[in-house]
């Protein structure tokens, strides 16, 4: 949506969701030409792909910009429709791969993801990945990590600094150390709360969850184990 809001005005988008998933266009500004489209359901990945290449032929775009694993079946279909300018984004593992990548879809990513003109990576990790276990050229691979709105997070005032700490239980006299993300297995919230309990020891400080997920409901046993009840604070979404 940053995308499509920076290029509004020299560009058109259509947006294909893999899972039908549109729960962020209320982030695109009003005025942007955005189609969005509904992936096409197939019986087989094949028949998937053949699918996606016929809706890109219609389409007929200047540039494809593909993301993460689900998004190599538009690298395919991309190829497929004859689009020479193809761009894939990789942002990471989901839950399934955060240990070990499968076997399988690591022989599909070497041999897909050197279609694209280009890969980008937000993280020197990825692309030590992308070159190691994909083997992918070096030349084909874009280091580019997220920006960040600096605005968004000028140093506050010191009375909404106190408001703040007073709505979240904080004195000030305590650390506040927070972290904002999913809470899934593969953010890894388990090990940070290990780690807080060593600086809890040692310090007054507090530790801020950001975020919502799967495991809201066992991060608080955890803590509690800890003797970290009352000072590792959930916020929620």
């Amino acid at each position: 949506c940053q995308v499509i809001n920076a290029t509004r005005d020299d560009f058109r988008h259509s947006v294909i969701s893999i899972s039908g998933e549109f729960t962020g266009r209320d982030r695109i500004d009003a005025g942007s030409e955005v189609q969005l489209i509904n992936s096409i359901h197939a019986r087989h990945r094949f028949g998937h792909v053949f699918a996606l290449a016929g809706r890109l032929r219609t389409l007929n775009p200047d540039l494809v910009i593909s993301y993460g694993w689900g998004g190599t079946d538009g690298v395919l279909a991309a190829r497929l429709s004859g689009i020479p300018r193809i761009i894939h984004t990789e942002d990471g593992f989901l839950p399934d791969e955060a240990q070990k990548q499968k076997i399988k879809r690591l022989l599909a990513r070497r041999i897909v993801l050197r279609i694209p003109r280009l890969l980008v990576c937000p993280s020197h990790t990825l692309v030590n990945i992308a070159t190691r276990c994909w083997r992918l050229p070096t030349c084909n691979i874009r280091y580019l990590p997220n920006g960040v709105d600096l605005q968004r997070y000028a140093v506050p005032s010191a009375e909404s600094r106190s408001a703040a700490r007073r709505k979240w239980g904080c004195s000030t006299e305590e650390i506040v150390i927070g972290t904002v993300g999913h809470l899934r297995s593969e953010k890894n919230h388990q090990r940070l709360i290990q780690a807080f309990s060593s600086v809890a020891t040692k310090f007054p400080a507090k530790l801020m969850l950001v975020g919502d997920g799967v495991l809201r409901g066992s991060l608080p046993p955890q803590a509690e184990h800890l003797s970290l009840r009352a000072r590792v604070v959930l916020v929620g979404q």
